[in-house]
């Protein structure tokens, strides 16, 4: 009699060195989800490789247009590559020197996606304006939900207080500008 061929595909053996402390994360995390510490980190990998395909599903969802992820990834790249140049701490957005490097990155990224050609300048900006504004007032007010939510739970009380100060000025055109007690501190 000969051996009986298998059915399923037989798991791959790998063999690796890990750090003691990521080994005893990973026999917790198996003890706490039911599984082997083989199958735990099996489950680890997979979703680890997966993570940037679910990533851009994520965005595509949120934000339904690929130009728009596009520029938003790009521009998330270049201010954070800014601030590590910068080797700027947790506080560089209260820093004026590195937060306008920052914004220049912002800037420069949104210019190289620009199209050729001046847009009309009946209004030019103003519903973007409105917009920003909206968006302000409902990460401030406290009753905020989904991106407005993540955001208010990410800034500081201090960049919280600055935002709520600067939906209430307006500047050229109803832009935000700095409020009038952030000038006289």
């Amino acid at each position: 009699m000969g051996r009986r061929k298998r059915t399923a595909e037989r798991p791959a053996a790998l063999s690796m060195r890990i750090a003691p402390s990521t080994r005893d994360d990973l026999i917790e995390r198996a003890k706490a989800n039911g599984r082997s510490v083989t199958q735990e980190a099996d489950r680890l990998l997979q979703q680890a490789m997966h993570t940037g395909s679910q990533l851009d599903q994520e965005f595509d969802e949120i934000y339904r247009d690929p130009h728009l992820v596009g520029l938003l990834l790009t521009m998330c790249e270049n201010m954070r590559d800014t601030l590590t140049a910068n080797k700027a701490d947790d506080d560089w957005i209260n820093n004026p020197n590195i937060f306008a490097e920052v914004e220049t990155a912002a800037q420069q990224t949104i210019a190289a996606y620009r199209p050729v050609g001046e847009p009309v300048p009946d209004n030019s900006g103003q519903m973007a304006v409105a917009i920003v504004r909206s968006m302000l007032h409902k990460i401030t007010s406290g009753g905020a939900s989904g991106i407005a939510a993540v955001v208010r739970n990410r800034i500081s009380v201090d960049i919280l207080r600055r935002l709520q100060a600067r939906q209430r000025f307006y500047g050229k055109n109803g832009r935000l500008v700095p409020a009038p007690e952030e000038i006289n501190q």
